[in-house]
């Protein structure tokens, strides 16, 4: 931490370490890519349901204010008919110290995620020019100790929140949040909490999963079945599945469901195993390694994987190669991993240890903020709506007038000796 306080501190006196800003490429000749402000020269631009490291800062305690170089990798891609040049401020502009309310679990089951996500918020807030000011609250595991937590920062100045983790928080918090008109970029992958002022940034499943079949079906994929467990995310990769059939000219197997318990899983396989000659496409999206576990039990019943192409979701990040036999063929979608690598390194670098999964997402809404703060404008819907969406640690992402965030995603391989890109992302 010495050494990264002494760094920053070169470059807020001396303006020695940041690097010229590179010539970007352009999505069109109509929408260019355009940074919002130089970066330092060694940043580069490179999801399961939602259901310790030490802190920067203590919930309650006064809030982080850092003034140093654009977070790495982060522009916006505006559209054509947005005004790219960043204006001066003027009398409406961004307020100076904008408040920004972080509602994340600092205690219950999921204390050591929402410590991460809030010291990943505060590293995209010490990476930024942008003055922010993070309100880091406890939102806890429940809808009322969230609602407590969004009080608590509205009675504080808060201008915008970003959290809750959970999508049942989310909803309880939106009609308060909605009535002060106050933005939310909430965690939550659940779609149905979207809208009315409250965005979903989580990692959504069934895109997840249009992307990999819409490959799938690229490649050949005809006839499909998928494994899905009995419960909501279940449910959201189910409702992409049969859209992802209809859109692509597929044939549906049939969806084969299993619950909770041993019993009802071995049931589920019985069933799977009798469609084995019918297709020659499944979908497993769980996590990588429970699904390599069912391939396992499913090869032992006579599947074969040699024939039987294996879609899954980002989940798979997870994944062992080693334990795929040889000649299987799985591919899943995710978004691009170069600069969430680049985030684990530096995150690891600072706090000691490798970041959860999800601390990302922290960090990528956090960093829109100071960059979108940094144009001198109000922070307005318009704005995090641009067409051309923003690059991130997750990649090119953009938030939609309904509160969905749409991400581009690329498509990996993996084979016993590991993972591949065989599709890049692309754009918007």
């Amino acid at each position: 931490m010495r050494r990264l306080f002494l760094a920053l501190l070169c470059v807020s006196v001396l303006g020695a370490c940041a690097a010229t800003p590179k010539k970007l490429p352009q999505d069109t000749v109509a929408r260019q890519t355009v940074p919002l402000v130089p970066g330092p020269a060694y940043y580069q631009r490179g999801p399961s349901p939602l259901s310790s490291s030490s802190p920067l800062s203590s919930p309650g305690a006064s809030p982080a204010t850092f003034s140093t170089p654009q977070p790495y990798g982060w522009r916006s891609h505006p559209s054509a008919d947005y005004d790219a040049a960043p204006h001066a401020p003027t009398g409406n502009a961004a307020p100076a110290g904008l408040k920004v309310g972080l509602l994340v679990p600092l205690s219950g089951k999921s204390a050591a995620l929402g410590q991460a996500m809030q010291n990943a918020a505060q590293l995209a807030v010490m990476e930024s020019g942008a003055d922010l000011n993070l309100l880091p609250r406890d939102s806890g595991e429940t809808a009322a100790s969230a609602e407590t937590a969004l009080r608590s920062v509205m009675a504080e100045g808060a201008q915008l929140v970003v959290g809750p983790l959970y999508g049942a928080q989310a909803r309880a918090i939106r009609a308060t949040a909605a009535a002060a008109q106050m933005p939310v970029l909430s965690f939550s992958n659940d779609p149905a909490v979207a809208g009315n002022g409250m965005y979903a940034l989580g990692f959504n499943p069934g895109e997840q999963i249009m992307a990999v079949m819409d490959y799938a079906a690229s490649r050949g994929a005809k006839n499909v079945s998928a494994l899905l467990p009995a419960n909501s995310y279940g449910g959201l990769v189910e409702v992409a599945y049969m859209r992802a059939i209809k859109q692509f000219g597929m044939n549906d197997a049939g969806v084969v469901r299993y619950g909770a318990g041993a019993a009802g899983l071995a049931k589920a396989l019985v069933a799977l195993v009798a469609k084995k000659d019918a297709i020659d496409t499944l979908v497993l999206p769980e996590s990588g390694n429970f699904s390599t576990s069912l391939m396992a039990q499913l090869t032992a019943q006579g599947f074969d994987f040699s024939r039987i192409t294996v879609l899954g979701s980002g989940q798979w990040e997870d994944v062992a190669p080693e334990k795929l036999a040889a000649g299987t063929r799985a591919w899943y979608a995710a978004p691009d991993d170069g600069m969430r690598r680049r985030f684990v390194g530096q995150y690891q670098n600072t706090f000691g240890a490798a970041p959860p999964r999800l601390a990302s997402l922290a960090y990528d809404a956090v960093a829109m903020l100071g960059a979108l703060s940094r144009m001198g404008r109000p922070l307005e819907a318009a704005q995090f709506q641009t067409a051309g969406g923003f690059d991130g640690v997750d990649g090119l992402f953009r938030l939609t007038a309904g509160g969905l965030a749409e991400r581009r995603l690329s498509i990996y391989e993996i084979t016993p000796s590991g993972f591949h890109k065989v599709k890049d992302a692309g754009g918007f």
